[in-house]
């Protein structure tokens, strides 16, 4: 069994379209594209791909995220969000 954030991400991302209802558009648009940047014990940084929706995504997606990953991982990670922009620097 892999217990990585990165290797559950599929699982993360199916519950979070199924179990919080995001339709098509903004799952594709907003969610799809999210991918997982690092990782230790306590905590997942996600990289959002298109700096322009950091916040929206942090504002109406962070809190089922953080229940998706917990949901599948079986215990509390804090997440963090990082854009390209700022992991090249």
């Amino acid at each position: 069994m892999n217990s990585t954030v990165g290797s559950n991400w599929n699982k993360i991302l199916e519950i979070l379209r199924t179990e919080f209802n995001i339709l098509s558009p903004s799952f594709n648009t907003f969610i799809v594209p999210l991918k997982v940047y690092g990782e230790d014990e306590n905590s997942v940084t996600i990289l959002i791909e298109n700096e322009a929706f950091e916040d929206f995504i942090k504002n109406k997606y962070g809190i089922f995220i953080d229940n998706s990953v917990e949901a599948v991982m079986g215990k509390h990670y804090t997440i963090n969000f990082i854009t390209n922009k700022s992991a090249n620097t």
